[in-house]
Order: structure tokens, then sequence, then C-alpha cells
């Protein structure tokens, strides 16, 4: 039919809240082996089992698990920039940032990032951060993302305008890790000199939780704004 997008993906809304479901029982899933592993049996020899769902550790299920989902987010945006040439510039632009995301929690950039401010000593970088110098990578991050936002303003403005169901909720999904990744680990920061403690513990869950929790709900509304693209409701 002329005007209509080629489908670049075949599902049904249906679909997608399933995968909303399964995805977030999932990450309480990994959530609940953490506290049972580290906090409430930390005593027990769990063998293997104590390492795969340490949340606070790279090399574990929840660092992959999370790697993947920034991935699949980025590779959607990617593939839905087919789809529509008003808004194809922004989404490549979102797929790349998400697939940087995701190289970031495979390979830990932003920590290195502190090591590096560190080791430099940059104390105009690591001095301007809440938390000093295990925080230095916040002030550089934050200021990528101002620039993406001035760069991306007539996308909001659109966003708004066009398809603000999903703008919102993926709106949300970004607030809900913005608290898990910015929040919760400026409050960890209290309790990182000592980490066989509970409340660092907790505050790993929950970090951890929030940041799975919102990429989810931001790949859901991602996944609702293909719908919208792809029967052609937007040019």
């Amino acid at each position: 039919m002329a005007g209509v997008p080629k489908m670049l993906l075949s599902y049904s809304t249906a679909t997608a809240k399933r995968l909303l479901t399964f995805l977030l029982a999932f990450e309480i899933l990994l959530v609940l082996s953490y506290c049972v592993v580290h906090i409430f049996a930390p005593d027990i020899k769990w063998g293997p089992i104590k390492l795969f769902v340490d949340m606070n550790r790279e090399a574990a299920i929840p660092t992959w698990f999370s790697t993947v989902q920034l991935f699949t987010i980025s590779v959607l945006l990617l593939f839905l920039a087919r789809a529509s040439k008003q808004l194809r510039k922004y989404l490549i632009l979102f797929g790349l940032g998400f697939m940087f995301l995701s190289m970031d929690e495979a390979a830990v950039i932003h920590e290195k990032i502190s090591d590096s401010a560190r080791r430099l000593e940059w104390q105009w970088l690591l001095s301007l951060t809440f938390g000093g110098s295990h925080q230095a990578w916040m002030i550089p991050y934050l200021v990528l993302a101002l620039i993406v936002i001035l760069f991306c303003y007539r996308f909001f403005i659109l966003a708004w305008q066009s398809f603000r169901h999903e703008a919102l909720i993926v709106a949300a999904g970004l607030a809900i890790f913005g608290v898990g990744g910015i929040g919760l680990e400026l409050l960890g920061f209290y309790f990182e000199d000592h980490p066989s403690e509970t409340p660092y513990a907790w505050s790993v869950a929950g970090e951890e939780f929030l940041e799975m929790a919102g990429m989810t709900v931001v790949l859901y509304g991602s996944l609702l704004l293909g719908i919208k693209l792809q029967s052609g409701s937007l040019d």
C-alpha cells in the first residue's frame, strides 16, 4: 500500500505487554536471588551461585542481562529509524546512544573515567562531583546528555504532539533508570567503604533493579512507538 512503510518487525501491543511482564518478573527474580544469597543468608556456602547473582559484580548474570537489554533497545531504534523520515536522524542518534550505554555496562567505561581522573589528578573534575573521585564520570555524562537534549529539542516537541503516550512511557522509564543509576548510586556511596554491611547491599539491589526496570519500560515504550511508526500514522 502506497505511503505505508514496509513492516520491519511484526508484533502486537499484547506481545509488547507480555514481554514487559516477563522482563519485570525476571528482574524481580534476579533481585530476590541477590537478596537471599548476599543479604538474608550470606553465610551459606552457595558456591558459584553467589558470583552468578552478584549485582555488584561485572561478570555476573545481572550485568549480562543489562548489557543485552540496552543493546536490544539500540537495535530496535536503529531498525525503526527506517520507518519514518521525520524521526530518522533522532532514532539513529538514540539508537547509538543506547549502544554506547550497552558498551558502558559491559566494559565499565564510566568507572574508567573516574579512575583516569584520579590518576591524572584532575581536581577540577573530582571536586565538582558529589562523592568525589568515585563519581567523577557523572559530570561528563551529564554534559553529554545536555548536548543531546539541546540537539533533539525538535524531536521532543514532535513527541509531545504526535506520540505523547509512547513518549511518556519512555520518559517514565528513563526517570526510573535515573533514580537508580544516579540517586541510589550516590546513596550507596555512603556505604561503599563497608561493602559487607547490609545497607550497602540493599542500595546495590535497589540501584540495579531500578536500572533494569527503567530500561524495560523504555523498551516497552519503544515497541509501542514501533507499532505506530509501522502503521504509517507518522510519516
